[in-house]
């Protein structure tokens, strides 16, 4: 929806939710013609602090942190990864002894089902 549309949009669909997704600079004056044309909830992902009225309900979505999760946990997947019985590699320390192999193994469950091994270090 283009931004010369809020008004229409709104009254037209009975919108109670409103996403700003604008430059900071831009998302105040969005989320004041929003709240103007009826909207009472609004997601906001712009990096500003938004001024809303008594009765209207802001949530902050910063990105920033969002995306250092995502990149926490895509990191963490990086260097260990869970492998499956029946999989090659799982249980090759316990049957053989061999150090590489160990040095590998992380974790074991304790029943045999998972374990999970280093591929990154």
């Amino acid at each position: 929806m283009a931004a010369d549309e809020i008004e229409r949009v709104v009254s037209d669909y009975g919108v109670m939710i409103g996403a700003i997704t604008a430059p900071a600079v831009a998302a105040q004056g969005i989320c004041d013609r929003l709240v103007a044309a009826g909207v009472t909830s609004i997601l906001n992902f712009a990096p500003v602090v938004l001024s809303v009225p008594d009765g209207v309900d802001v949530r902050k979505v910063d990105l920033s942190i969002e995306l250092q999760i995502l990149a926490f946990h895509a990191q963490r997947r990086s260097v260990v990864r869970v492998l499956h019985r029946g999989e090659p590699g799982v249980g090759v320390a316990a049957s053989n002894g061999s150090p590489a192999a160990a040095k590998r193994t992380l974790a074991l469950d304790g029943d045999g089902q998972v374990r999970a091994e280093a591929v990154g270090s």
